[in-house]
């Protein structure tokens, strides 16, 4: 029974009864929906786009922008050969809502739609979950300058225009500044680290290329054609880079032709184009067997095809064949400082 139809039936019994009557079987006809599975307060769940919206005694509604097109979305804008931050954030379209059973005000409100956009969006790392990411002084946000890493362009390039974009909804912040505030002694005399002393570089002359790499990543494992690099020599998690002959002329003349990959079969997947030699594919592989019938699983590829040479970066583990490929920020550091000489 619908709750415009709860209320029209209240309003035909007040014509005839006493109001504390009203009260009675009001409460009477509350207790049966309930014991229906209905129930009296809207405590159900549902799906809004991407986000889970749970209404249980809202308090604070809180809204956020979000790409339509999913998280992966990033890259199409932000690549290193691409770098359109007004064009992400034009795409930042959709709106969620997520209702608190907390009361947020002020500078709550704004840290937590930042921290809830954020992961809604797939960014990595998220900035906005650190406490003092953001402060508002006055009509002002200041954002806490980062240090750099492999990749940080790349990353503040999507980064800065969402924040932007999530913090114009709120009245009292009329400017935005990617800097301390001008009071804040603590962080104002803390300058950003260099970036050339987060990373390192990789130079293989034999095959002509270079890419510069964290350098948290210790162990490094050349072989003939290919090198491994990851933070230590029992990570699952490494970067491993091959190169082999090849007799074709371009990348995508390679990818067309490979065998297709899917959820039921072995193959290649595009995903994204960087730059004019790199493509970005999951390659889909068996990762287990359901008695006799493989499972398909994938993991992602940058390959690229330059002079006779094919180069392979392997940067992911194996995922379910139904997972959305995301690039962290190491991996985007690495592909976008590639260089094939």
């Amino acid at each position: 029974m619908s709750f415009p139809r709860i209320r029209q039936l209240a309003e035909g019994i007040q014509s005839v009864v006493s109001p504390m009557k009203n009260i009675f079987i009001l409460s009477v006809i509350c207790a049966a929906i309930v014991l229906a599975g209905f129930g009296c307060a809207n405590l159900n769940k549902k799906e809004t786009g991407r986000i889970s919206q749970v209404n249980v005694a809202p308090q604070t509604k809180m809204k956020f922008f979000v790409s339509p097109n999913g998280p992966e979305s990033k890259l199409k804008y932000c690549n290193g050969a691409e770098m359109d931050s007004a064009g992400y954030k034009n795409s930042l379209t959709e709106e969620a809502q997520v209702h608190l059973s907390q009361k947020l005000s002020g500078i709550d409100l704004i840290k937590r739609t930042l921290d809830e956009a954020a992961a809604a969006e797939g960014f990595s790392p998220n900035l906005a979950a650190d406490a003092d990411y953001v402060k508002v002084v006055g009509d002002t946000a200041y954002l806490k300058p980062v240090d750099g890493w492999a990749g940080v362009s790349i990353f503040l390039c999507a980064w800065q225009p969402f924040v932007e974009k999530n913090l114009e909804q709120f009245s009292e912040i009329k400017k935005i500044e990617w800097t301390s505030p001008p009071d804040d002694s603590a962080q104002t005399n803390e300058q950003p680290q260099n970036n050339a002393q987060q990373l390192k570089k990789y130079i293989n002359k034999q095959f002509g290329y270079s890419f510069e790499y964290p350098k948290t990543f210790t162990s490094i494992q050349e072989q003939n054609n290919s090198v491994t690099l990851a933070a230590n020599e029992s990570d699952h998690w490494a970067y491993d880079v091959s190169v082999s002959t090849s007799s074709f002329k371009s990348t995508q003349e390679w990818l067309d032709a490979q065998p297709k990959g899917s959820a039921t079969s072995a193959g290649y997947e595009p995903v994204l184009q960087i730059g004019d030699d790199f493509i970005l594919v999951s390659e889909y592989v068996v990762i287990d067997y359901n008695g006799k019938k493989p499972i398909y699983g994938k993991h992602l590829l940058v390959i690229a095809v330059r002079d006779g040479k094919l180069f392979k970066i392997s940067i992911s583990g194996n995922m379910q064949s139904e997972d959305t490929p995301f690039l962290s920020q190491d991996d985007m550091g690495i592909i976008s400082s590639f260089q094939l000489n």
